[in-house]
């Protein structure tokens, strides 16, 4: 290899780095800043619950502990839902399969989360103008974004709703048809 080339091969990989930092650096502020800011938060003093088994009828009462709509992504053959509510008033309900108990750690089962957040759509408008994110819509005029470098995580916001709603699922064809299809709706 001639010295050229072999410049030529190191800016290359520095050029790769710059890009890698760079989608790190914008994915530290979408989780910092646009996931789960705590100063963005529109619910105050909810009660904490679970990880618990839940029914859909559960999961439509626990919109008064959490404050906001609890979104789920309907009745899933094979699975027992599994809510739980934060003191922030982020409620989660998973999807687990047969024989996997309730709060497993794993984290490698289809979950919904519904994040308390002032103008959610906004602020997921304006993370969709980075490089980087995939944009959507849903069949009701949700904005759906998910990222490249973390696509098993997909969010959505509905204009004048103070919720951002996250879908994930290891595979990320599925979390992104999810948020698509209209079926991620508030439970009840």
């Amino acid at each position: 290899m001639s010295g050229v080339d072999w410049m030529r091969d190191l800016r290359g990989a520095r050029v790769g780095a710059v890009l890698a930092v760079a989608a790190a650096v914008g994915f530290l502020v979408w989780i910092l800043f646009i996931h789960d800011s705590g100063n963005e938060s529109t619910s105050h003093g909810a009660k904490s619950q679970g990880p618990v088994a839940a029914s859909p009828d559960d999961l439509a009462a626990a919109a008064d502990k959490a404050g906001h709509p609890v979104y789920w992504a309907g009745p899933q053959d094979h699975t027992t839902l599994e809510l739980t509510i934060t003191k922030d008033g982020r409620s989660y309900v998973r999807y687990l399969p047969p024989a996997v108990d309730i709060a497993d750690p794993q984290p490698k089962y289809l979950t919904i989360g519904t994040y308390p957040f002032k103008r959610a759509y906004h602020a997921l408008k304006v993370q969709s103008q980075k490089p980087g994110e995939v944009v959507e819509h849903t069949s009701d005029g949700g904005l759906v974004v998910s990222n490249q470098s973390s696509p098993t995580s997909v969010y959505i916001g509905y204009r004048n709703q103070d919720v951002q709603i996250e879908v994930f699922d290891p595979d990320p064809r599925r979390a992104l048809s999810l948020a698509t299809s209209g079926d991620v709706q508030p439970a009840g």
